[in-house]
């Protein structure tokens, strides 16, 4: 069962992208901070195939729960969805392995949709 992880401590904004993906997987797994999903990918580890992220949460950060997913040598992909539309972050992004840094305001249901089929090979 192919799912996508969520994560990103604003309700609101979790509970829209996950509605945009609902159609691309299986199921959308939505969680709100980082220990969440730390549990998340080890409860679902062979089948989550992307990880969609916000960069900055109360208990970590999204380059925290990149670490992690590389340190449990898991090869699933990570998109950081970030508030911070400044280049040094996104530089930072993609050095560490994120495959796409996107800014929360350029967001548009349709093209977002596109974009993840495409970098999940469809």
């Amino acid at each position: 069962m192919r799912k996508i992880l969520v994560v990103d401590d604003d309700f609101a904004f979790a509970t829209t992208i996950s509605v945009i993906l609902k159609n691309e997987v299986t199921q959308v797994i939505t969680v709100y901070n980082v220990a969440g999903a730390k549990k998340a990918v080890e409860d679902h580890q062979n089948e989550i195939v992307l990880v969609c992220t916000d960069l900055e949460m109360p208990d970590g950060t999204g380059f925290d729960l990149l670490a992690f997913v590389k340190e449990s040598r898991l090869d699933i992909p990570v998109i950081i969805i970030s508030g911070r539309d400044d280049p040094r972050y996104e530089k930072k992004a993609l050095e560490l392995g994120v495959i796409e840094y996107i800014d929360k305001s350029s967001i548009r249901p349709n093209d977002f949709r596109l974009k993840i089929r495409s970098l999940l090979g469809e």
